[in-house]
C-alpha cells in the first residue's frame, strides 16, 4: 500500500499529514492532486504534498484513507507548494494556512500566485505571490518585525490611498513608527517625506501609494507592493 504527506486546510495542520491511498486510486495522483481527506468528524481539502511507501512511526491501522479526488491531475503547481514552504519556514505560518491562502476557491480556475527571481549581481531579490487578505496583515507584520531586529525598515506601497490607510490600521499595535505619504502631497511635503526617510532615527513602517517611491531607500530592507488581483 502507497501513502501521501497531505496538505489540509486545517487551521492545525503546521505541518503535512499522512494519509493511506486505496487502491482504486493508485495512478491516478499526482504531487499538487487535490483531495478531501478526514480530519477529526470532517471532511477538508487537502493537496497532496509529496508520496512515501514506508512508515517509521505510524501503523497502516492508524492511517485514515484518502476519502476522494477533487482534481486528479497536478492542479497545485510546484511553485506555488514553494511559496507556501517558504511563508512556512520563513515566517512561521502554519504550511496549511500558508498554501490554502495563496490559492484561489477550487471552484475556480487556479492562477499563477508565485515566482522567486535572483539578481545576486545587483543585490536583490524579489518575490510576487498571491495571497488572501486575510493572511496578508500578518506577513506584512512578520517581514516588519523580522526586518526591524535588523534595523532595516518596510515600504509598503498600496493600490490607493484607502487601501493604505487600511494597512496602517493593522501596525497601530506594533511598536515601530509609521511614516504615512500624503494624499495629495505638495512639492514641499515630497520634499519633507524625502528628508524623513533619508533621517529615519529608527526602523519604520514607510506607506503610501506609488508616490511613496520617492522615499530615501537607504534603511529600507524590503518593498512591498499591494496589488490585489484575486477575490478576497
Amino acid at each position: 500500500m502507497q501513502y501521501a504527506n497531505i496538505i489540509t486546510d486545517h487551521p492545525a495542520c503546521d505541518e503535512p499529514f499522512t494519509y493511506a491511498i486505496p487502491p482504486a486510486m493508485l495512478g491516478h495522483l499526482e504531487s499538487g492532486s487535490v483531495v478531501l481527506v478526514p480530519v477529526g468528524p470532517k471532511l477538508v481539502h487537502g493537496v497532496v504534498f509529496h508520496f512515501i511507501r514506508a512508515l517509521r512511526s505510524l501503523t497502516r491501522d492508524q492511517l485514515k484513507p484518502i476519502t476522494s479526488i477533487v482534481y486528479d491531475h497536478a492542479f497545485i503547481q510546484p511553485y506555488v507548494m514553494a511559496a507556501a514552504e517558504f511563508l512556512h519556514h520563513r515566517y512561521g505560518f502554519g504550511l496549511g494556512i500558508a498554501l490554502f491562502s495563496l490559492l484561489p476557491p477550487f471552484s475556480k480556475r487556479p492562477q499563477e500566485s508565485q515566482s522567486v527571481q535572483n539578481y545576486d549581481d545587483l543585490h536583490y531579490r524579489t518575490y510576487e505571490y498571491v495571497a488572501s487578505a486575510a493572511i496578508r496583515p500578518q506577513i506584512y507584520k512578520a517581514m516588519v518585525r523580522r526586518l526591524a531586529k535588523k534595523s532595516r525598515s518596510v515600504l509598503i506601497i498600496g493600490q490607493n490611498h484607502q487601501s493604505v490607510r487600511r494597512l496602517a490600521s493593522f501596525f497601530k499595535t506594533e511598536r515601530i513608527p509609521l511614516l504615512i505619504y500624503p494624499e495629495t502631497a505638495s512639492a514641499k511635503q515630497q520634499r519633507d517625506f524625502f528628508l524623513k526617510t533619508r533621517d529615519l532615527a529608527r526602523p519604520t513602517l514607510i506607506s503610501g501609494t506609488r508616490g511613496a517611491l520617492m522615499a530615501s531607500l537607504g534603511s529600507v530592507g524590503a518593498i512591498i507592493v499591494e496589488e490585489p488581483w484575486l477575490p478576497g
